[in-house]
């Protein structure tokens, strides 16, 4: 799906052949998000890889596939690990009184890694020609009680939407390590 500077990746990407995938575009008219852009195409017959296009990765989508089919889901979500660093000492109150103390905490938490697994029934609740974004897709699926499940990416992972984790993705490739 292309909106912003669509003719420029049109023009890197092309059909796709020199890369040995097969790429078709979408273009939007406005943003539609993520899961909007997905309610503009046809309701497909198996399963749907879904990837953010500045994601990075090794993940083994196969690998995905089989757990989505083993789990009997509609939808699965790669998940990140991913740690914060707390500078401070972090209480815990009790109106004013402290009940306990942890100095300089490291927080972890799964995050959305930007690879989803959809299965054909999840297009009944996309919004066609609105925005929605997937955290929105995935609250109303599991609202509506559908099978939602996380896989967790431990292989090779790198969001570069921001410039100093782009660089860090040039010296990735240079070490091999995205290679």
């Amino acid at each position: 799906a292309t909106h912003f500077l669509a003719d420029r990746v049109k023009e890197h990407v092309g059909d796709g052949s020199r890369l040995g995938v097969a790429v078709e575009y979408l273009s939007e008219d406005r943003p539609l998000g993520t899961a909007g852009a997905l309610g503009l195409l046809e309701v497909p017959n198996e399963p749907v890889l879904v990837i953010n296009g500045d994601i990075l990765t090794k993940t083994d989508f196969r690998a995905m596939l089989h757990f989505h089919q083993d789990y009997k889901a509609v939808m699965t979500v790669g998940v990140k690990q991913y740690s914060v660093k707390v500078p401070f000492g972090v209480v815990q109150v009790r109106g004013a009184d402290i009940t306990a103390l942890e100095e300089k905490p490291t927080a972890q938490f799964f995050v959305i890694a930007g690879i989803y697994l959809l299965n054909p029934e999840v297009w009944a609740y996309l919004p066609r020609g609105e925005h929605c974004d997937m955290p929105d897709l995935i609250a109303r699926l599991i609202a509506d009680g559908r099978k939602v499940v996380s896989f967790p990416i431990n292989e090779y992972w790198l969001d570069v939407g921001q410039l100093a984790d782009y660089e860090r993705a040039q010296t990735d490739f240079e070490k091999g390590i995205a290679s």
